[in-house]
């Protein structure tokens, strides 16, 4: 045999051979890597698949952890369902479920955490408890770092907005505060203030809606934190969530006393608060709930 054949044979080999190493890396192991499959949406689109093939009516809320996020360059959870399902995607609730969850309708719910362990990743550990009882929901091939679970909480969610005992609040008729929470009461200085707030959706909220909490001390601004961990335009009126505030610090070097926790609703591109009502009668836009004592 010629050397030019040698030559082309080994060129061949070479050539082969450095295919089925590409062809292994991209399709076997590139693929296989949780960057790739965060990046690409694997997670996501499993779970729409199942949402487009089922024929389970159920409410569903999706937890997402980009709720906050302002990135231009980085598009929100309900675009990637509504391109990847077939089916009408507008009846997804979509919250950051370290912070928030979200009760659709007040009663039987189904939970989709994509990519994200709905046990131990939770921040929030108030917000656990409503898991009890959850069951995975069977049929569909899930990556095990996918979940999907259904949940009855109708008793539950009654008897917690009964023992809260608290008289509804008109948030610029959009939204009623139906309850408020401080689990960890009596917080020292450089400590953060716990608030967890329950709401009722009156009727469609603005996309730009946020809720800011302020520790006031003699009308002074002293801690505040502005967060929503929901997609408030993707809440149906009736639903039911609540959100947990952890990062209001006291400052260390607060003076002892009776400090005001305020809170209210405003439009995030326009700085606009929205109005509080008592009734017919505008209350302010700006809601003192209790006064947290700092020793």
């Amino acid at each position: 045999m010629k050397l030019e054949a040698w030559y082309l044979i080994v060129v061949l080999a070479l050539v082969a051979a450095d295919g089925v190493w590409n062809a292994r890396d991209y399709f076997m192991i590139w693929g296989r890597k949780e960057t790739v499959r965060v990046l690409w949406n694997k997670p996501i689109a499993e779970v729409a698949s199942y949402l487009d093939h089922t024929e389970d009516q159920t409410p569903v809320a999706v937890c997402t952890l980009l709720v906050n996020r302002q990135e231009p360059w980085l598009r929100p959870a309900p675009d990637f369902f509504r391109y990847l399902m077939r089916r009408d995607a507008t009846q997804l609730r979509f919250d950051d479920c370290r912070y928030s969850l979200i009760f659709p309708n007040g009663g039987v719910v189904r939970y989709a955490f994509p990519g994200t362990a709905p046990v131990d990743r939770f921040a929030s550990r108030f917000l656990l408890s409503w898991l009890h009882g959850a069951t995975p929901i069977e049929g569909r091939r899930l990556s095990p770092d996918n979940a999907l679970l259904r949940v009855d909480v109708r008793q539950a969610l009654d008897a917690k907005l009964e023992r809260l005992a608290f008289a509804p609040v008109d948030f610029g008729h959009v939204a009623e505060l139906i309850g408020y929470e401080l689990p960890e009461p009596g917080p020292r200085p450089g400590q953060p203030v716990v608030l967890m707030t329950w709401w009722r959706v009156k009727s469609g909220l603005s996309p730009d809606l946020t809720m800011f909490v302020h520790l006031l001390l003699d009308e002074r601004i002293v801690a505040q934190q502005d967060l929503f961990s929901v997609m408030p335009a993707t809440l149906q009126p009736g639903d039911v969530f609540a959100q947990v505030h952890e990062f209001v610090q006291i400052p260390p070097g607060a003076r002892p006393g009776d400090y005001a926790l305020a809170i209210g609703l405003y439009d995030s591109v326009t700085g606009q608060r929205l109005t509080i009502y008592d009734g017919g009668a505008v209350r302010g836009d700006r809601l003192v709930l209790t006064t947290v004592r700092v020793p």
